[in-house]
């Protein structure tokens, strides 16, 4: 069984086409196009037989320069792959390595004696130095690479961010792809402001900017607290109530001004904020806290009225902005609050409901 490609996608009249007009086309376009729409289980130039590959290489045997990247496309009839020829790159020509006079040989063979067997010969190895040589230059480019789902391109850029293994990719819902796209930013070490403010700005389309050193109440715990003995000093080590305040370990990220959908789209539950937390995530770690300030645009806040899609505390609004700017700065939600709460709330359930469970299985006392 060889390694056939699958059901090809090519339009019916391609071929014709092609051959109609070889010297539209630029070479490395036509076999990129063959590549992708083929779908090999190897890539051209990957395969140990020219079997595999739905088209046959080949140079022509001239004595001219090369005008164009094709020289001529030969459709066969008995069920044959395609035939596409060069004029530029092989053993013939005056740019080849071999002798001219070679060339005339092989060219007076062929038109006067109609004998192909010299040029069919060199052909064999043609079709793979033609296939090779355009392998090696479609892995040096990435945009080449996306067109298989295996780009190699893609396994070294995210080898320097944590992605060059199957298992860690498609793991949440920002496509690979994009983080890819800002791994310059990812693959630092020092995770600075703009970094993460270029990220959101461009992945969102949003207008995006960061406050640092945002005032924040942090709880101690209980085991923690100062209490009256030997080892307190006042002034020192001693820290009266149950929480401090911190301005080192928040910060804050202004979305906005923008207009009612994108206001709306940044509510908690939402794909967008759903991406907005992983993001940060994935810049920041968890070692800072951080929340989020919504700017609506004043023009698309409105008015409230029941009965409408207004949700409490989010898009309803009561009265008029004095301020001058004009525009609704006055929603900050913290993301990660929010999903502590929620699964500090899931967890009480489910603890709930194991209680129940056992208390309907214990064995009932009898009189």
């Amino acid at each position: 069984m060889t390694m056939t490609k699958k059901v090809s996608k090519l339009p019916p009249d391609y071929w014709v086409n092609l051959a109609e007009y070889p010297y539209d086309h630029s070479f490395y376009q036509v076999l990129r196009y063959l590549d992708a729409k083929h779908q090999l289980r190897k890539p051209i130039g990957r395969n140990t037989s020219p079997s595999h590959e739905p088209f046959r290489m080949r140079q022509e045997p001239s004595m001219i320069f090369a005008p164009s990247n094709l020289t001529r496309v030969d459709i066969h009839d008995n069920g044959r792959p395609p035939t596409i020829s060069i004029l530029g790159f092989g053993l013939w020509g005056p740019n080849g390595p071999l002798p001219l006079h070679l060339t005339e040989y092989a060219k007076e063979r062929i038109y006067h004696h109609r004998d192909k067997t010299l040029s069919a010969f060199t052909d064999i190895f043609h079709h793979r130095l033609i296939t090779l040589f355009y392998r090696a230059w479609a892995d040096a480019q990435n945009t080449v690479g996306l067109d298989l789902p295996n780009s190699p391109f893609k396994k070294y850029i995210g080898s320097f961010i944590g992605l060059g293994i199957p298992k860690a990719l498609n793991n949440d819902s920002i496509s690979d792809s994009a983080k890819l796209y800002f791994s310059s930013h990812l693959l630092r070490q020092t995770r600075n402001p703009e970094g993460l403010t270029q990220m959101l700005r461009k992945y969102f389309e949003v207008p995006v900017n960061i406050l640092e050193f945002i005032p924040q109440w942090i709880f101690i715990e209980k085991n923690e607290r100062s209490t009256l003995n030997g080892t307190v000093q006042l002034g020192v080590n001693c820290i009266i109530g149950t929480q401090v305040r911190d301005v080192q370990h928040k910060f804050r990220i202004q979305i906005g001004p923008v207009n009612r959908a994108k206001f709306e789209s940044f509510f908690p539950g939402t794909k967008n904020a759903k991406q907005l937390i992983e993001w940060v995530r994935l810049y920041v770690g968890y070692e800072f806290a951080w929340d989020v300030q919504l700017i609506l645009l004043d023009e698309f806040r409105g008015q409230t009225r029941l009965g409408r899609n207004a949700l409490l505390g989010l898009s309803s609004f009561s009265g008029k902005n004095t301020k001058k700017t004009n525009d609704f700065d006055e929603l900050f939600i913290d993301y990660e609050a929010r999903d502590r709460n929620k699964r500090h709330q899931d967890a009480l359930i489910s603890t709930m409901f194991v209680s129940d469970s056992d208390e309907s299985e214990a064995p009932q006392a009898t009189l």
